[in-house]
């Protein structure tokens, strides 16, 4: 007949698995004994396979058959977890069910994405409103372990909830629906049933034919492919306008609410348009200028966390919406532990490092993707042991490594990897050796040989050396061989108005060759107002702090800066006096800072705001375990949220302006267990 072709004879494992369900495996998992009011995970996947079969080809399969074979592929460990239910059922042999006529069999292939937040989930059921489309655990009162649903719709009225249809563990059929909220989800995955083949099976001349599969419906096609194109054509276009109106810190109408109910309104767009590749980018991109602005704590940012992730795992081969993702997280994540912790649980710097590894190509396009990547894994990694230890366990260091060499000349990439191993090597004696061991020290070092003229490698480059070194001589030695104090010193002597190259300079000379370092510092008090504005020692007045760069290019440029220290991640400079040094294109303002309660006599803190919308952050914080005196005094101003401590002025970064601090910052503070505490950012 049209549409068929003949397999060959039917064998008796075919026809078994035609007639009969699939013998359960040797040597399983008893069966527990149900609770009243638990629900089947078996019935729930059925469920959703149901509903998306009937919804992309219009054909529905046999429960029972379904609901044998899956008890033989899925031990009851399985069956707890959706993701482990969803691989049992993909396991081999190849899943074939009987239709609901008992007439054909279907080859079916499960598509899984693994979904990780409760925006996630109710984003994918907005695609398929009516059909459910994903098994999600929930924490239902009353029972001992979570419940395993398939979710379907949101709730009549609210957004808040969603409701699952269920079925009872005790007796196999319906039962009641279940509507939960974001503190009962516990993780879901969006099953999409991939029909294979279609089989009949013909008793003359017994033999199993392969019919032609089904067309997608139309419908399905719509949601599949981005919905409304006039719809989503106007959401790109909003968000677009938003990226290019995101404000600068401190701006009157973000106090009023206006960054959380931005973002909010891209979160809302980005949910509804998952599948949009346009509109995932615009989307990002706009939130890589809202959410340094949204406060600390505020569910909109957390929610757009959450949907960056997202983006990045449904557009795994997209390059574009991946750099705008790793854009958004670079900008974003550094000091903001609120945020670390939901990029944290949902596998954010997992999916910046696969994305790094899936793309290691020539082209602008993948440099980008590189360049910001690193600088996600810098912001990510920012005084956040969790994340120094996820990104190391996913190879993200080969990953930053990888591409430091392969794209040798890329300016700002060379900067921004030196910056996430800074952060990655910081306090962690694993991720110290990961890198040593992976070549790290001569890739730093070929960075700073490439790229002499470039005071921001320079910088970043030495302070990844000094976080490598402190506290560790076995480095020391392998930094010594490989030329790394030759390199330093030329550094300096070639930029020698340079105060922060300066100060990165004399702070791992000082752990290298004790005792240069000091006299580099030393050298500072000699000199005049360099060329080109650059200042040697600033008067000395009370301490300043930084408003928004006044260019773009110090908007999108990323500096290092640093305060008063103790060990590699917390830098500093000594100018005359002890005071800090001011770099190229700076105006200096006097600022009546208040005195912090655990600075130092005579010191000050500084509330600095030096990030645009468009630049990358990231900081390292480490304390100083030993008793000798490496402190250098001084201070350098530093990013938004953050503090400059020292008893002179502090400096600020080219292309910045001074303007005068009104309050201590609430940052400053002494380390724990009286150890002196510090940190690096990036800004």
């Amino acid at each position: 007949s049209a549409g068929c072709r003949p397999v060959g004879p039917l064998d008796a494992a075919a026809d078994a698995s035609m007639r009969a369900g699939t013998p359960r495996r040797l040597g399983g998992a008893q069966e527990e004994v149900a609770e009243p009011g638990e629900t089947c995970p078996l019935g729930a996947a059925c469920v959703v396979i149901q509903d998306m079969l009937a919804l992309k080809y219009g054909v529905q399969i046999d429960e029972a058959d379904f609901m044998t074979k899956a008890r033989a592929r899925c031990d009851p460990a399985d069956r707890s977890s959706p993701a482990r239910l969803a691989a049992a059922l993909n396991t081999e042999p190849a899943l074939r069910i009987k239709d609901e006529a008992n007439d054909r069999l279907l080859q079916l292939e499960l598509q899984v994405a693994v979904v990780t937040s409760f925006a996630e989930l109710r984003a994918h059921v907005r695609r398929f409103p009516g059909s459910a489309c994903a098994v999600a655990a929930v924490a239902e009162s009353g029972t001992r372990r979570p419940q395993v649903v398939a979710v379907y719709r949101e709730a009549y009225g609210e957004t808040a909830s969603l409701v699952a249809k269920t079925r009872s563990q005790l007796y196999g059929g319906v039962a009641p629906l279940m509507d939960f909220r974001e503190d009962g989800f516990r993780g879901a995955v969006v099953l999409d049933p991939v029909l294979v083949r279609v089989l009949k099976y013909e008793s003359q001349p017994n033999m199993m034919l392969d019919l032609q599969v089904p067309a997608l419906s139309s419908e399905y096609r719509r949601v599949a492919e981005g919905g409304n194109d006039a719809e989503a054509d106007i959401a790109t276009r909003a968000c677009t306008a938003l990226s290019e109106l995101a404000p600068a810190p401190g701006e009157m109408w973000l106090r009023l609410g206006g960054a959380e109910a931005a973002c909010g309104f891209c979160v809302g767009l980005m949910s509804q348009q998952l599948a949009n590749r346009s509109l995932q980018v615009a989307a990002c991109r706009a939130l890589a200028g809202l959410l340094p602005a949204v406060p600390v704590d505020a569910s909109e940012g957390q929610a757009a966390v959450e949907l960056l992730a997202a983006a990045m795992r449904r557009h795994s081969q997209c390059p574009d919406v991946l750099e705008a993702a790793c854009w958004a997280l670079a900008g974003s994540m550094a000091m903001r532990q609120d945020l670390q912790a939901v990029a944290s649980s949902n596998g954010a710097s997992e999916e910046v490092v696969a994305s790094m590894r899936r793309f290691l190509g020539a082209g602008s396009e993948v440099e980008d993707l590189q360049t910001w990547a690193c600088g996600a894994l810098a912001s990510l990694s920012a005084s956040n042991p969790t994340q120094q230890a996820a990104i190391a366990g996913s190879r993200g260091i080969d990953a930053i490594l990888t591409a430091m060499r392969l794209h040798v000349d890329n300016v700002r990439l060379q900067h921004m990897a030196c910056g996430a191993l800074s952060n990655l090597a910081a306090n962690n004696l694993n991720n110290q050796a990961a890198i040593a061991a992976g070549g790290g020290i001569d890739v730093i070092l070929q960075a700073m040989q490439s790229h002499p003229d470039e005071t921001t490698v320079l910088q970043s480059a030495i302070a990844a050396l000094w976080c490598l070194v402190k506290n560790n001589p076995e480095h020391r030695t392998l930094v010594t061989r490989a030329r790394g104090v030759e390199y330093i010193v030329n550094a300096v002597q070639s930029h020698p108005y340079d105060a922060e190259l300066k100060a990165m300079a004399s702070g791992a000379l000082q752990v290298l060759v004790p005792g240069l370092g000091e006299a580099l510092a030393g050298g500072l008090q000699s000199q005049r107002q360099a060329p080109d504005g650059a200042w040697g020692s600033p008067p000395r007045t009370p301490s300043p702090s930084l408003e928004s760069p006044s260019s773009p290019e110090a908007a999108s440029a990323v500096g290092f800066v640093a305060v008063q220290s103790t060990a590699p991640s917390g830098l500093s400079a000594r100018g005359p006096g002890g005071a800090a040094a001011a770099l190229p294109g700076m105006q200096a303002k006097a600022a009546a800072s208040a005195p912090s309660p655990a600075s130092p006599p005579g010191a000050s803190s500084v509330p600095i705001s030096a990030t645009g919308p468009r630049s990358a952050a990231w900081s390292l914080e480490t304390a100083d375990e030993d008793d000798d005196d490496d402190s250098f005094g001084g201070a350098i101003a530093q990013p938004p949220g953050m503090t400059a401590r020292g008893a002179r002025p502090a400096g600020s970064l080219p292309g910045m302006r001074v303007a005068p601090a009104l309050e201590a910052s609430p940052l400053a503070g002494a380390a724990p267990n009286g150890m002196r505490k510090s940190v690096i950012s990036f800004g």
